[in-house]
């Protein structure tokens, strides 16, 4: 191996090195924010605001601060973010659109299912439609066929 191929080999390695603390922490931050951004926090103003402020505040402790103490302290903020999200519970208590607001839910009891909430709407339009959603019950050992339907949720026109 000659002196050239070492050369690159060092500045490869070396600047990879470097790069990758560099990435991971690029990524903490993006997740950080986003996490703050797509909360439950009800005011989409407070969401946009605190993720703003975590950027900044992260950036400056990485990047710019020059104080040693700057990493265990952008470690604990992002701590503190990461504990946060995993506390908050999950809902389905959201402004649905009406077309896939009820959830059906099926109770299962040997041989009978009773489904509640199964969409039996009345469609004039794409957008114009009358809502109604029925409870059905099913034998399993009765059944001789199943339809497999995909919905996709999009609001393209």
């Amino acid at each position: 191996m000659g002196e050239a191929d070492r050369s690159f080999l060092s500045r490869f390695f070396g600047w990879s090195g470097r790069a990758a603390p560099i990435l991971c922490q690029a990524l903490f931050v993006a997740w950080g924010t986003l996490a703050i951004y797509f909360s439950n926090l009800p005011w989409a103003v407070a969401r946009l605001a605190l993720a703003a402020c975590f950027a900044v505040v992260s950036i400056w402790l990485l990047w710019l601060s020059r104080q040693r103490r700057a990493f265990i302290f952008f470690i604990a903020l992002f701590a503190g973010v990461v504990a946060w999200w995993v506390s908050i519970m999950p809902s389905h208590h959201r402004p649905w659109r009406p077309e896939v607001a009820v959830m059906p839910r099926a109770t299962i009891d040997g041989d009978r299912v009773h489904i509640t909430g199964v969409r039996d709407f009345d469609y004039r339009s794409r957008d114009d439609f009358t809502v109604r959603y029925e409870e059905r019950e099913v034998q399993l050992s009765h059944l001789t066929g199943l339809d497999f339907f995909v919905s996709y949720w999009s609001e393209a026109r």
